[in-house]
């Protein structure tokens, strides 16, 4: 069924006699992939036999989308988008709920741009898709997961005061929440790469190729109770987020930039202040990258550095990561040979995360255009990591625990992945 024919379907069913119905559009796509995964024995030694191969399926943000616009005159247009993710065989996690995926609405003007409110992916994270051309689009084992941006997350800002202030890596930054649950999910007090939850958002039109993206997000969580009390000042949980993307594009080419600022991501339930308490800090990133087509091949390239105010009042410390990505696209038959390569460089003085936590990550893959909506794909990503690397590829397979989607500290995770991809 068209998606006209959808839409018209959908009005009907809704229909109420002598009203107006807007038309909705219905659009998605199905990523699955059959996976073959080998992970070996991590670095410690409890993880001596640790080592398993298994085969499962992965969905790679496979989703459907709701969308509606309505023209509102002079050069204004309100729009509304809910979109729903899904996994093959379970659901978990919030980006598999109900519109858990990119959902807002706005107003679009040709003279001043977009304004949002939602769910929404945060302009540091959206720039990703112009330089990582080395994996096909159906394939999320990208460089964004285990290298770029701390890996990737759903949710509010963390919420010092409840259970699920999580981090990502174990044992990185973030100390023991409270034991009361929170009442929606925040998401990775560590990651970059952030779906933000209740964000407002401007994105501006495009001026000569180049168009600018501002988001933040509401402190919904922020906390009336005095949490702290740090160099004489009294300290309540008040996180902050800004984000900043930029997009400047050619006839052959990309380039973008990312700023990402967070303040009190950190911060626990139960501080006052004491030298030994967790600092309460800022953790910024920003990133560079772009592409070029040369017709016969298209190549890319992008820079991120990520800083983290860590330790204690008394200690504070830093912890820094230098990632670093190539890619390579060469048209092939009805198809075309992808291959990304990608390095991350952890240092800092903060000892306990920054020791022996470098990881290299490689894509080979070829995808072949069955038609204009449907692609098949075999595909290969090979993670290493350092004796205390924990990075996480940030997909619905199971990792050697069984029960989770962690790698075990150390390993070197490997996956061979057949793939189609089916957009409607």
């Amino acid at each position: 069924m068209q998606r006209k024919l959808l839409a018209l379907a959908v009005a009907g069913a809704f229909a109420v006699p002598g009203a107006a119905i807007a038309q909705v559009t219905i659009s998605g796509a199905f990523r699955y992939s059959v996976d073959s995964v080998k992970w070996n024995d991590g670095s410690a030694a409890a993880n001596v036999g640790s080592s398993v191969s298994k085969w499962g399926m992965t969905s790679h943000s496979a989703n459907i989308k709701f969308q509606s616009r309505e023209n509102l005159g002079g050069g204004m247009t309100a729009w509304m988008a809910l979109e729903n993710g899904y996994a093959p065989g379970r659901q978990n996690g919030s980006n598999f709920g109900w519109f858990g995926r990119n959902s807002g609405l706005g107003i679009e003007s040709t003279t001043w741009g977009t304004i949002m409110a939602g769910q929404w992916d945060s302009p540091y994270k959206q720039l990703d898709g112009v330089w990582s051309i080395g994996t096909p689009a159906a394939y999320s084992y990208s460089a964004t997961a285990p290298i770029f941006g701390r890996g990737d997350t759903t949710g509010s800002m963390p919420n010092a005061n409840c259970s699920l202030n999580s981090s990502t890596g174990a044992g990185f930054i973030v100390p023991a929440a409270a034991a009361t649950a929170c009442a929606y999910v925040p998401g990775s007090a560590v990651s970059f790469q952030r779906r933000l939850a209740n964000t407002v958002q401007w994105w501006s039109p495009v001026w000569s190729g180049v168009q600018l993206l501002v988001a933040t997000e509401t402190n919904d969580v922020k906390a009336s109770s005095t949490l702290g009390n740090v160099g004489g000042i009294i300290t309540k949980h008040d996180p902050k987020l800004w984000a900043f993307g930029l997009r400047w594009t050619g006839p052959r080419w990309a380039v973008v930039g990312g700023y990402e600022h967070h303040r009190n991501f950190q911060q626990v339930a139960g501080a006052t202040g004491l030298p030994g308490d967790p600092r309460l800090g800022k953790d910024t990133a920003w990133k560079i990258g772009g592409n070029y087509d040369f017709g016969p091949v298209q190549v890319s390239a992008a820079y991120e550095r990520l800083n983290y105010e860590v330790g204690t009042n008394a200690a504070p410390t830093e912890h820094k990561e230098r990632n670093w990505s190539l890619g390579l696209a060469v048209p092939l038959g009805n198809g075309a040979i992808r291959s990304q390569y990608s390095r991350g460089r952890v240092t800092g003085s903060n000892v306990a995360t920054t020791s022996a936590a470098n990881g290299r990550l490689f894509n080979l893959s070829y995808e072949y255009n069955m038609s204009k909506r449907t692609l098949l794909y075999v595909a290969y990503a090979k993670l290493r990591q350092d004796s205390n690397s924990n990075r996480q590829f940030g997909t619905n397979l199971q990792g050697p625990s069984g029960w989770n989607e962690a790698n075990t500290i150390g390993s070197d995770p490997r996956y061979l992945s057949f793939g189609m991809n089916h957009n409607f």
